[in-house]
């Protein structure tokens, strides 16, 4: 995994008093080091920016509306009403909402 300061990535580590228990955060790639403590690492992913399309929450109608978020390879699936991804990459951070719920990940 190549840890830059342009690449951003969510990380899941263990909290210190509950070992059932997360924290999680986002972190440019350069601070990698520095900041997390390995031995409580759980998951490290680069976040990315999606465009993606989400299904009718009453119809499950697919391709219903477009929504631009960020979030991880393996998060982005379990975003409210996912149907799929139309492009990764090409939204502007500041256009997207985040969704970087690793409890929704980990409690599916």
């Amino acid at each position: 995994m190549d840890f830059n300061e342009f690449q951003d990535f969510h990380v899941v580590t263990r909290k210190p008093d509950a070992p059932n228990k997360y924290d999680q955060y986002v972190i440019k790639g350069d601070e990698f080091a520095t900041v997390v403590n390995i031995q409580k690492l759980v998951h490290i992913e680069p976040v990315n920016t999606y465009e993606i399309y989400v299904c009718n929450p009453e119809t499950g109608e697919g391709g219903w509306e477009i929504k631009h978020v960020m979030s991880t390879n393996k998060l982005i699936k379990y975003f409210p009403n996912f149907d799929c991804i139309i492009t990764r990459n090409d939204s502007p951070y500041d256009r997207c909402e985040s969704f970087l719920d690793w409890d929704s990940y980990l409690y599916s």
